[in-house]
């Protein structure tokens, strides 16, 4: 019996300490794919974020740059959508993971829109936003690790589509993105 316990001991902590390891590698540099929705403007994007930082909790500076489409009606009345682009950087801060597998973060940051000239006679519109996110980690010190992610937030332009008859608002209110983050490896 005695023996029993001391084995499930050690192997407790061995796992205990593998995990460690794991959790490092979540915390490395990383690059993300998303998908997302800015108010009613379909989206993609590419993200980079730097290694994490911080002893109580997880800080990191956040780019992503996206591809937005607004629609709109063109010159025949007829529903169209028009490509756009924006930067974001934002200051993430994060909870240390959870259970090994969870972390839920908040980010604030300026955003910087680069409306289309068919739609808008304005070259940038800047902004700011805020979300709150959710991530779903996948830890791995030999192979890749990733993380799957929802994030929700708002995020406030001002941007208006001056150039379409109705005037349409884009890139404003309530912000809906989920994607894919893979971790640098070491070498």
């Amino acid at each position: 019996m005695k023996r029993a316990l001391a084995v499930l001991i050690i192997s407790g902590l061995w796992l205990q300490i593998h995990a460690q390891d794991n959790l490092k590698s979540i915390n490395k540099m990383s690059v993300g794919l998303s998908i997302q929705q800015y108010q009613k403007d379909f989206g993609i994007g590419l993200q980079l974020t730097s290694p994490y930082w911080g002893k109580k909790t997880n800080s990191a500076i956040r780019l992503a740059y996206n591809f937005q489409y607004l629609e709109h009606l063109d010159e025949n009345s007829k529903i169209i959508w028009t490509n756009y682009q924006n930067l974001k950087l934002g200051y993430v801060l994060a909870t240390k993971p959870i259970q090994d597998f969870f972390r839920y973060y908040g980010e604030i940051g300026g955003i910087f829109i680069f409306p289309n000239e068919i739609f808008s006679g304005e070259s940038v519109v800047p902004g700011i936003y805020g979300i709150f996110g959710f991530e779903f980690l996948f830890p791995n010190e030999n192979k890749l690790s990733k993380s799957i992610f929802i994030e929700l937030g708002a995020l406030g332009t001002g941007a208006k589509a001056e150039k379409v008859e109705t005037e349409p608002i884009y890139s404003n209110g309530f912000l809906i993105s989920t994607g894919l983050r893979l971790f640098f490896r070491k070498r």
